[in-house]
């Protein structure tokens, strides 16, 4: 949990393990990961919790950064 400075962002986490791009990678699926990354903007839209992603596992980063903002 990473605590909001209540500008930029009132929330968020940060993800270091994904068993999305573990389960499709191990089945040879690693083409659908953007697609299933990108359901996190859909569901976050129809919260209206106002996702912002700057880093992905899926891209080889170290960790996939959440960072929410109501009504953004």
């Amino acid at each position: 949990y990473v605590e909001g400075d209540g500008k930029t962002f009132d929330y968020g986490y940060n993800h270091v393990e994904c068993g999305i791009v573990k389960y499709l990678a191990k089945n040879n699926a690693s083409d659908l990961i953007p697609y299933l990354c990108s359901l996190n903007f859909i569901y976050s839209d129809a919260f209206d919790e106002g996702l912002v992603r700057t880093s992905t596992i899926a891209e080889n980063k170290e960790y996939c950064d959440f960072r929410y903002k109501r009504e953004r």
